[in-house]
């Protein structure tokens, strides 16, 4: 059974983002964009504001193309096209972040996945270790010193160096 989905399959098939999914919005450059945390698979995916808003209409109970149709409607001047969608959704199947509804489709990706050896947890060069969530910590530290790494701050403290390094050569 060949588990790639048609243009037309997709289209007419209905997709669930699955609920444990975090997304976090960033801003880097004045660009914002999603981080995409799977917690399941300790992986994280970087997508568009547009593309999040897509794979937050995919609720299970509407097709694709209800969804498609959907955001067409909210943000007329988006930027996907069908193709960018079917793209979008093969994407997003492939690394188990959103689920078929389909029951006969979801037995037989699991009959394939599980011939699969999981390469990924036999890598014995890098080891993966969680180490929480630093976003607070560093948040409370740019609060408090990040004052330390202003333009000023930093010709005054050449200037320091400067006046310490006259004094010492100076002295010898």
């Amino acid at each position: 059974m060949n588990l790639e989905l048609s243009i037309c399959d997709i289209f007419s098939s209905r997709l669930k983002l699955r609920e444990e999914l975090i997304f976090t919005l960033q801003t880097e450059n004045r660009q914002e964009y999603y981080i995409l945390n799977d917690p399941l698979h300790s992986r994280y995916f970087r997508v568009g504001v547009t593309e999040y808003a897509f794979l937050k209409l995919l609720d299970g109970q509407s097709t694709v193309q209800d969804s498609y149709s959907r955001m067409s409607t909210e943000m007329p001047f988006h930027h996907l096209t069908s193709d960018d969608i079917v793209s979008l959704c093969q994407w997003a199947l492939g690394r188990d972040l959103i689920r078929h509804q389909n029951p006969h489709y979801h037995q037989a990706s699991a009959n394939v996945n599980s011939s699969k050896p999981n390469k990924s947890k036999f890598n014995l060069i890098l080891f993966r270790f969680p180490l929480g969530k630093p976003d607070h910590f560093f948040t409370r530290a740019e609060q408090l010193w990040g004052w330390l790494f202003h333009p000023q701050i930093l010709i005054g403290w050449l200037l320091l160096l400067l006046f310490a390094s006259f004094r010492i050569g100076s002295n010898w």
